[in-house]
C-alpha cells in the first residue's frame, strides 16, 4: 500500500496494522520525521519497524529520523537495492 502524503499514511496504519513500515521524510501535509514521531507515541505502533528509506539532504534530517525512533535509515542515492 501507498500513501500521497503523511498524514493519509498514519490513518492508514490503523486500517492495514502492517508488519513493518517503510517511510520516506520528504512528504507533503506531514513530514517523515513528525509522522514518526505519531507512531511512536502510539502505543499500538510503538514497536512497528520503521525503515526509513530517503534522499534527504540535510544530515540532521537523518538523525533526527534515528532520534524520532526510526528502526533503520538508508539514504537513496548511496545504497544499492541488494544492499536495502
Amino acid at each position: 500500500e501507498v500513501s500521497p502524503d503523511g498524514q493519509s499514511g498514519y490513518y492508514q496504519l490503523y486500517e492495514m496494522k502492517p508488519d513493518a513500515l517503510l517511510l520516506d521524510l520528504m512528504l507533503p501535509k506531514l513530514n517523515g520525521i513528525a509522522l514518526l514521531k505519531k507512531i511512536r507515541a502510539t502505543r499500538e505502533f510503538e514497536k512497528l519497524p520503521v525503515i526509513v528509506f530517503t534522499n534527504a539532504y540535510v544530515a540532521n534530517m537523518i538523525h533526527e529520523a534515528f532520534t524520532a525512533g526510526a528502526t533503520a535509515v538508508y539514504n537513496k542515492s548511496s545504497v544499492t537495492p541488494r544492499q536495502f
